[in-house]
């Protein structure tokens, strides 16, 4: 039984590519012209100023990016945090304990 080589009917189809492209061209169009519409209500001085203001807010988070949240972890009854680390040569492990740690959302 052969193993690996070239094999009639193997590989990825070309047109899987293509499509894959078109899709992304597609969004990217959908996107700036959502973008576009959003960006009009926000210059449109005869609209409501609370509905500019979130406008300008969902630019800003498009184009920069949305602020990161930092979080706070702690362990039972707000005590410390205890990360226990296994070693595969351990069978134990081994505790180690922090007192807060800060994970990116």
């Amino acid at each position: 039984m052969p193993r690996g080589g070239r094999r009639p009917g193997a590989g990825r189809k070309p047109k899987a590519i293509t499509l894959v492209k078109k899709t992304l061209t597609e969004a990217n169009a959908d996107a700036e012209t959502a973008l576009g519409f959003v960006i009009a209500l926000m210059e449109n001085d005869s609209i409501d100023v609370r509905l500019r203001f979130e406008c300008a807010k969902e630019v800003m988070d498009r184009v920069w990016g949305k602020a990161t949240q930092k979080r706070e972890l702690s362990g039972a009854d707000g005590g410390p945090l205890i990360v226990r680390w296994l070693d595969d040569r351990d069978s134990d492990p081994v505790p180690t304990t922090r007192r807060t740690a800060s994970v990116p959302q």
